[in-house]
């Protein structure tokens, strides 16, 4: 399993925020942090991983979150 920590910048909307975790449930269990910006996500697929690193890195270019995989 793999844990992944994101977090929201707060430019983004809530609406986007929600829309944003929804995508990333398909990829396994999406779970909220300590505020609404913040998730924890468990991808128990490795197959899953690769597609939902690449989504994350757009993401993140575009300034939209932050993530790192925990270790």
């Amino acid at each position: 399993m793999t844990v992944l920590t994101i977090t929201f910048g707060d430019h983004v909307d809530l609406n986007g925020v929600q829309s944003m975790v929804s995508s990333i449930a398909a990829y396994g269990n999406v779970y909220e942090g300590e505020s609404q910006r913040a998730f924890r996500v468990e991808v128990f697929r490795p197959s899953k991983l690769p597609s939902l690193k690449e989504r994350l890195v757009e993401w993140d270019r575009y300034g939209f979150l932050h993530w790192v995989e925990a270790t």
